[in-house]
């Protein structure tokens, strides 16, 4: 989840946390930019994530046809 907070009289922190990825900051001038950003990385860690479940070593035990072997 991103965190946006305020730093000083000109400045904008945003922060965006998130299990299993190193917290990530930047500092930015307008709150627009810093708005902007969190949502770009929360979409890249979503897309990192989605890759990773997918291939998730579970997910090859599948045969072609969807068929689990045992």
């Amino acid at each position: 989840m991103g965190q946006i907070t305020k730093r000083g009289e000109y400045q904008w922190r945003a922060k965006v946390r998130r299990k299993g990825f190193p917290e990530q900051s930047r500092t930015f001038t307008y709150r627009e930019d810093a708005e902007k950003w969190v949502r770009t990385i929360e979409r890249e860690l979503e897309t990192v994530r989605a890759d990773r479940i997918l291939t998730h070593p579970a997910d090859r035990i599948l045969t072609q046809d969807g068929q689990l072997l045992l």
